[in-house]
């Protein structure tokens, strides 16, 4: 269908040439039995596959070689494209750019700004040795997290009165609008998180007017700018 269609626009934008630039704008010659036989013939099948691969490279061939990577390609963040496509997030392609909270660093890998996303986001969540975050909660948005190294605490409730511990290989489920904080347990080692969370831009509801509730970190780092 591609083929036909590319066919069917190169043959008219190659009559239209004929009819209206040829005849009112550039006056060639009349047509010689032949296209050989004009004064300006060597123009004509050049014009033809311009237009061909003009119009049809894009729709064709040419097409196949940007839409799909070769083995080990990255498709990057801002690739635009008609169709849905699989993504990978590299990490040295995660993104700072997004709410944080102290004592935790978060790296984007796919938030709103990723063509096709409308309903999750991803990022890697690391909280510093001995550090704690200060109380908060991420509004209608569900989270996620895998625990991929170190030692995670979790505090939740109003006054942050619950504690759950999760290490390596441990999922965690923190439901929307519940009031949270996050410890690294460890004063010598970071934890780093995988997170998932159900919302495309980041929502994060920082709450220092609890800070006499939360557990205080072992280190003490300064606030996110």
């Amino acid at each position: 269908m591609r083929i036909l269609t590319t066919l069917a626009l190169a043959v008219l934008t190659f009559t239209m040439y004929y009819r209206i630039v040829v005849g009112h704008v550039i006056h060639e010659p009349a047509l010689a039995p032949g296209i050989a036989g004009n004064a300006l013939g060597f123009m004509d099948p050049a014009i033809v596959w311009v237009l061909l691969f003009a119009v049809g490279g894009e729709s064709w061939p040419l097409a196949r070689t940007h839409s799909t990577p070769r083995t080990g390609e990255r498709i990057l963040m801002g690739d635009t494209h008609s169709d849905p496509q699989v993504r990978v997030a590299h990490h040295d392609q995660l993104d700072g750019n997004t709410p944080q909270t102290r004592g935790l660093i978060r790296e984007v890998a796919f938030d709103g700004r990723t063509p096709g996303s409308a309903h999750l986001s991803a990022f890697r969540s690391n909280v510093k040795p001995g550090a704690a975050t200060g109380a908060h909660h991420h509004g209608d948005q569900e989270t996620v997290l895998y625990i991929i190294s170190g030692a995670a605490r979790f505090r939740w409730g109003d006054k942050l009165g619950n504690v759950v511990e999760a290490g390596p290989g441990d999922f965690v489920f923190v439901p929307a609008h519940v009031i949270h904080q996050e410890i690294n347990a460890s004063p010598e080692f970071e934890t780093v998180w995988a997170v998932v969370r159900s919302g495309i831009d980041p929502v994060v509801v920082n709450l220092p007017e609890l800070d006499q509730y939360i557990e205080h970190p072992v280190v003490d780092y300064a606030d996110p700018e």
